[in-house]
């Protein structure tokens, strides 16, 4: 349902958070930092000027925007860009707190079709004749997992992680990082070793296959002391 106040016009201050945070995360400033106007913004996001302003109070108690005395809007710049190796090291620290869990749950809840697919994706991993086609089917294995854990919300936490780790931003971090054999023969390897603890029945054999897995995945990015889950 679409929430409108008094004056008709559509408001959902949450929407308009987190679209906002998706405008800062893309870079919509200009290279002094100012942000479009409020109008422009309310324009761009298709909310009401009452949720936008919520939302900007929000943003600008985190210190992640600012105001002039003009009311012009600013991002508060870093005074440098993340290192692409904390970008890595970020992502699979990430990977390490949520896919364990994920690993485990299916473990309990994964159908025989679920296990079918994640055999055929781990054999795809195998026959893929380059590290870009082995990246694509690896990613397909660990989200084939994901699904059978048939956890909504972990699953939006997955699919947030697979998609930074798809965007060119994980990419050139790869590559500074110097990440050696990404994809292979070790990794197919591990995933069989995750789907069979899977298919066993087993949730915390699942968790420690798929976190022994992950901690090779940072062994290979020069990334050896990523945190182990508490």
């Amino acid at each position: 349902m679409t929430i409108t106040h008094a004056g008709g016009e559509p408001t959902h201050s949450g929407r308009a958070l987190v679209a906002l945070r998706a405008l800062l995360a893309a870079g919509v400033e200009r290279p002094d930092g100012r942000l479009p106007s409020e109008a422009a913004l309310a324009r761009q996001l298709g909310v009401g000027r009452r949720a936008l302003r919520r939302a900007l109070e929000v943003l600008e108690a985190e210190g992640q925007v600012w105001r002039n005395r003009a009311d012009a809007l600013f991002v508060n710049l870093p005074a440098h860009r993340e290192p692409a190796l904390d970008l890595v090291r970020g992502l699979l620290e990430a990977r390490l707190r949520l896919e364990p869990e994920l690993a485990a749950l299916a473990a309990l809840r994964a159908r025989p079709e679920d296990l079918r697919r994640m055999r055929l994706c781990a054999q795809r991993e195998i026959a893929a004749g380059d590290v870009d086609a082995a990246e694509l089917w690896g990613g397909a294995v660990h989200r084939q997992i994901a699904l059978a854990a048939a956890n909504p919300g972990l699953l939006a936490a997955f699919d947030a992680l697979d998609a930074a780790r798809a965007a060119s931003t994980w990419r050139d971090a790869v590559e500074a990082a110097d990440w050696r054999d990404f994809a292979g023969p070790h990794s197919a390897s591990d995933h069989d070793a995750v789907i069979d603890a899977i298919a066993s029945g087993d949730g915390e054999a699942a968790a420690a296959a798929m976190r022994a897995h992950l901690l090779t995945v940072a062994e290979r990015t020069e990334i050896a002391e990523a945190p182990a889950p508490r």
